[in-house]
């Protein structure tokens, strides 16, 4: 199975210069406060995809997000504080917009960067949606969309369990009987993050403001 695995050392934490009888004391120091930081940023990696994933639920579960919330803001990195904090003001009151949209993007950014994690790359150009790698394993993923024109957007949606239909077939459904077949699960506008587990899935490629999907693929994650 082709996959596609980012993993990049956590926080970088540097110790200043000092003098020769110092430098011992100054390594120790500087391991341990490493260590810390290292584990803290795999605790907010494992803990904000399960966050997002939580909160782009049509029916979101208010208890798990406040129990994610409490967890992640005792870990979260400084340069994200503006963005954590986005997020659980929308946990909190509902309320969802473009800053909102930033956050998610941001945060996106830096698990991409900081964080032991898959990339899923899904590719529009016009016609027909590719996606990099074809197969993803279950587990934290950030979705990274491009197409030509900066007024799509992509989305995933999760297979129900048993469905066996192919993308093409079940997006021709009538939207009453769609909603039987398949349930939003993350957005890749700009850069997405969630937590991805293992069945069918169906990436839909459509204009921002509009229903009628351009184009869909499959994913299989498992």
């Amino acid at each position: 199975m082709n996959t596609h695995s980012i993993t990049r050392p956590a926080i970088r934490v540097g110790c200043g210069l000092a003098a020769a009888a110092l430098l011992a004391g100054c390594s120790g120091a500087n391991q341990s406060t490493s260590a810390t930081a290292r584990t803290e940023a795999a605790s907010f990696c494992s803990t904000i995809g399960r966050l997002q994933t939580a909160m782009v639920r049509p029916k979101s579960d208010s208890k798990i997000t406040a129990g994610l919330l409490t967890v992640i803001n005792n870990v979260t990195p400084r340069e994200l504080a503006k963005e954590v904090s986005r997020l659980a003001h929308a946990a909190a009151t509902g309320h969802r917009d473009g800053a909102l949209e930033s956050a998610f993007s941001k945060i996106g950014q830096w698990i991409a960067t900081n964080c032991e994690v898959q990339v899923l790359k899904v590719a529009f150009d016009g016609k027909t949606v590719t996606l990099i790698p074809s197969q993803v394993r279950p587990g934290l993923t950030v979705i990274e969309f491009a197409a030509e024109a900066t007024t799509q957007s992509a989305v995933l949606l999760r297979k129900a369990n048993g469905v066996t239909e192919r993308a093409a077939d079940i997006m021709k459904l009538p939207q009453d009987q769609r909603r039987f077949k398949v349930a939003y699960a993350m957005s890749g506008e700009p850069a997405g993050v969630g937590e991805l587990k293992p069945g069918g899935y169906v990436v839909e490629v459509g204009e921002s403001s509009g229903r009628t999907p351009l184009a869909v693929s499959d994913l299989d994650v498992n």
